[in-house]
């Protein structure tokens, strides 16, 4: 089966962590058919990284908006998106290599999911960031998912389209997203 895939993040201010982001999404073993990568405003030098790193590669594309949160820049690069499928992640996330791969093979195992959710882990690089990955993160429990998140998600573009999208917030717009696709087949 072969999937073509949207890959969509919304990112501000990630210029720790968008380096190692963008080159595991590189090494990535099922490889999207596009990556778009939603700058809601950044004032620090993610832009530059990024526009560095994406030179001659085709399907990494940045839009740059002046002011964007983590919802509307979902919106924004979901509204750009090409494939029938969309995949979700956020900004400060290390992907494992199979993680695409991975999703892929449950849409192979239940063609009928609409939707499907996977593993993610938080990149630590500080103290406040092993706190608050304690406190916010579900802990990784052997052959489960750590909990339904947009950070690792699979959707069809029709399910973002019927839902309206994801509300223009800051925080747990992910959260009542996922609350609204009443009715659609979701596997985790």
């Amino acid at each position: 089966m072969s999937v073509l895939i949207s890959l969509v993040i919304p990112i501000f201010n990630e210029s720790k962590t968008i380096a190692e982001l963008v080159s595991t999404i590189g090494s990535q073993v099922y490889q999207p058919e596009e990556v778009i990568l939603v700058d809601g405003g950044s004032t620090d030098n993610t832009l530059q990284i990024l526009n560095e790193m994406t030179i001659n590669k085709q399907k990494l594309r940045i839009i740059s908006v002046k002011k964007a949160m983590p919802g509307e820049g979902r919106n924004i690069g979901s509204a750009q998106a090409a494939c029938e499928w969309i995949a979700y992640t956020d900004a400060g996330i290390k992907l494992d290599q199979h993680w695409l791969e991975q999703l892929v093979k449950r849409i192979e195992e239940i063609p009928e999911a609409d939707i499907i959710y996977g593993n993610f882990s938080p990149q630590i690089s500080s103290f406040f960031d092993k706190c608050a990955a304690i406190s916010y993160v579900p802990a990784l429990l052997p052959g489960r998912i750590r909990t339904k998140s947009i950070a690792s998600c699979l959707l069809k573009k029709e399910v973002w389209e019927k839902t309206g999208g994801f509300p223009d917030w800051r925080a747990t717009e992910d959260l009542v997203f996922i609350e609204k696709p009443k009715g659609w087949v979701i596997k985790v």
